[in-house]
């Protein structure tokens, strides 16, 4: 369906219905990673001057903003607003000034959000996860019909006919597979490798479903070298793609993305397995396919349980098991990046949009009470490291006490987390790898537990 960009329009104009087309970028950006293709399918559905415009130009200023144009996601969002929905422009521009931390009309367009119906706005279930003013109830209601939506629109493709689910007995062993898109150099996977390394071989398999192609990373070779099998389904729609998951025998499909960048939940809403399981940290919606969530005690305490559709698996302990290749000198790499052996270093290494401004000021002020501290970030785009920059001129923080480090291959990052005396959750959404790599530094980290699953996993750890 996505060999050819021009025939495949063609075929879309004639065979979906505009409300198909609005989300059409879920199969072949993310699961193809045809951008050029995913926008025209956008632009078709934007073209139809339906009520599924909205959704369309929505999820166009967001594949913007995947690729860094936050100037054109903006624009997108404007067309929007004079054109179109208000509300919907309001949602996607809030999104959008989060990944750069752009806060000036940050509380405004987050109460605007929470005054509308969200099930009818254009919100995605990830989104809804960094506005606090979403409560746990209205997440899982856009869960419940963005899920529905996916299911609607995978049937379209495959047509109404189940899998039959016939298994074979593979020697007594029990046959998992696991989909994702971050096999590759990307901070998700050291979590994928706890889990990989560390199974029961004599009874379990174990079989990987890419939706990227290789990158050629030494974490791409390994998780190849200790998995069973590891298929690659980047170029393939999401009906093959779960044709080929059900022609695998699985026994239980385990979902590493959950609504996150690169993501395929339509495969799993057409049950290429008997067993589907989420890792995701939140509910998928009740027309995900998803049969069980995992958590812990913690994470999912019992008066949490109505948030979630799916049932919940609980296991001990903690929920999550990183692994890391730390083997660096703190000195040495603070030499290598022009950081004093006597500074004293704070550290937070999450995503943008997991930075807001009341935990920010309180950064700043532990650096303007410790001149001799330093605050370490990633640099995720200039507009981020400008805007933040601004913010810390606002509570009179030197310029050289924050540090934007350059995005690095996965190893050379965690070997950098050596260098860092303190790491920094954040309370939108706690950093779930980067809290790994942070403990298994030997460095402590600093959380805060919040009102659901996405911001109590830093807790969990500790």
């Amino acid at each position: 369906m996505v060999s050819c960009c021009s025939c495949a329009i063609s075929r879309h104009r004639t065979f979906f219905p505009p409300h198909v087309l609005c989300d059409m970028t879920l199969s072949a950006y993310f699961a193809s990673r045809q951008k050029e293709y995913a926008e025209k399918c956008y632009q078709t559905s934007i073209d139809s001057k339906s009520e599924y415009s909205v959704m369309a130009l929505n999820n166009l200023a967001l594949l913007n903003l995947s690729q860094n144009q936050v100037e054109k996601a903006s624009n997108t969002c404007l067309h929007l607003k004079q054109k179109l929905d208000p509300n919907s422009k309001e949602s996607t521009l809030a999104i959008i000034d989060a990944f750069v931390c752009q806060w000036a009309n940050r509380e405004q367009n987050f109460e605007r959000i929470s005054s509308v119906n969200l099930c009818d706005a254009a919100i995605q279930p990830f989104c809804a996860q960094i506005i606090p003013q979403i409560t746990p109830e209205m997440a899982r209601s856009i869960s419940d019909k963005v899920s529905r939506r996916f299911h609607q629109r995978a049937l379209y493709k495959k047509g109404n006919s189940p899998y039959k689910h016939i298994l074979s007995e593979h020697g007594g062993t029990v046959r998992i597979g696991y989909v994702s898109s971050t096999f590759g150099n990307h901070t998700n996977n050291s979590l994928f490798r706890g889990i990989c390394d560390f199974r029961n071989r004599q009874k379990f398999q174990v079989v990987c479903f890419a939706l990227t192609a290789s990158d050629g990373s030494a974490e791409w070779k390994h998780v190849q070298e200790s998995v069973d099998l590891l298929v690659d389904l980047s170029r393939v729609n999401c009906v093959d793609a779960a044709d080929t998951i059900n022609g695998h025998d699985i026994h239980i499909l385990v979902d590493l993305d959950g609504y996150c960048q690169g993501a395929c939940p339509e495969i799993f809403t057409l049950r290429p397995a008997p067993i589907q399981i989420t890792m995701n940290c939140g509910t998928m919606g009740s027309g995900s396919g998803i049969d069980y969530i995992i958590g812990d005690e913690f994470t999912i305490p019992e008066h949490h349980r109505s948030h979630f559709s799916e049932k919940i698996i609980y296991v001990p302990n903690i929920l999550c098991n990183g692994v890391a290749d730390l083997d660096a000198d703190s000195s040495r790499m603070r030499k290598q990046y022009c950081i004093s052996d006597d500074a004293f270093v704070y550290a937070s290494f999450s995503q943008p949009y997991k930075i807001d401004p009341e935990l920010f000021a309180v950064w700043m002020e532990i650096l303007v009470r410790q001149p001799n501290s330093l605050l370490v970030l990633l640099r995720f785009s200039a507009a981020m490291e400008e805007n933040l920059r601004k913010e810390a001129i606002k509570h009179q923080v030197a310029n050289d006490q924050i540090v934007f480090l350059n995005l690095v291959p996965r190893q050379e990052h965690q070997a950098r987390c050596c260098m860092v005396d303190v790491f920094l959750d954040t309370r939108v959404c706690s950093g779930i790898a980067t809290g790994c790599d942070a403990l298994q530094s030997g460095a402590p980290l600093i959380t805060i537990a919040g009102d659901r699953m996405c911001n109590r996993i830093g807790a969990s750890m500790l």
